[in-house]
């Protein structure tokens, strides 16, 4: 989506290698430090919207929020509902 492009990934269309890596960055911090990344879902329709999570990006000391949503779910309250119960 070109509108989460714009605020995540430098505005590039990511390779599926490079999504690869995410996703097992992830199941590793989740094995090893209780971190990573999750899907959200619209609880009426059990649609995927997005994800968030924690993640580590260069040489950070902590791990960041992430969350990227569908342009279809902004401004309806999950990125502050996800962050909440991050």
């Amino acid at each position: 989506q070109p509108k989460v492009r714009k605020y995540l990934c430098d505005d590039q269309i990511l390779p599926p290698t490079q999504i690869a890596d995410f996703i097992s960055t992830s199941q590793h911090t989740f094995e090893d430090d209780n971190y990573g990344l999750w899907l959200l879902y619209a609880k009426d329709t059990h649609a995927v919207v997005g994800m968030a999570g924690f993640y580590s990006f260069f040489a950070e000391s902590q791990p960041q929020l992430l969350y990227a949503l569908h342009p279809d779910y902004w401004g309806k309250g999950f990125a502050t509902e996800a962050s909440q119960q991050l």
